[in-house]
């Protein structure tokens, strides 16, 4: 657990500035926030080698996690409650995105595991 601990710490990091960014834009979900942030500071800053194995545990079961959460925020009663074309509506929205996203990923080279996680978290 300690080799975990400087990832760890920096992922916690990472999910602080994202609840502060949701805090000023409550529209934006703050597990979106934390994966965009994440992306962006692995391609445009240095992440130490010392912090690989704690972000490896934050990219795999506590990213599951979340995405798990996410999805519970959907409150199927109150989608119910809109009536059968907003039903409509709500699954071909969710099927376009989650196979758009899916189809981003290939584009993109993202391996099939987190494209799938991302497609079915964002959908």
């Amino acid at each position: 657990m300690t080799r975990a601990a400087p990832g760890l710490a920096l992922a916690g990091v990472g999910v602080a500035v994202s609840l502060a960014a949701h805090r000023a834009f409550p529209d934006l979900p703050p597990l979106v926030l934390c994966v965009a942030l994440g992306v962006a500071l692995a391609n445009l800053a240095h992440v130490p080698g010392g912090a690989a194995p704690g972000l490896k545990v934050a990219a795999g079961p506590v990213l599951k996690l979340g995405v798990v959460l996410l999805g519970l925020d959907l409150v199927f009663p109150d989608i119910l409650a809109l009536g059968f074309r907003a039903l409509l509506v709500v699954v071909a929205v969710v099927a376009i995105t989650f196979f758009g996203t899916r189809w981003a990923g290939r584009r993109l080279g993202i391996s099939d595991d987190l494209s799938l996680l991302v497609a079915t978290g964002f959908s």
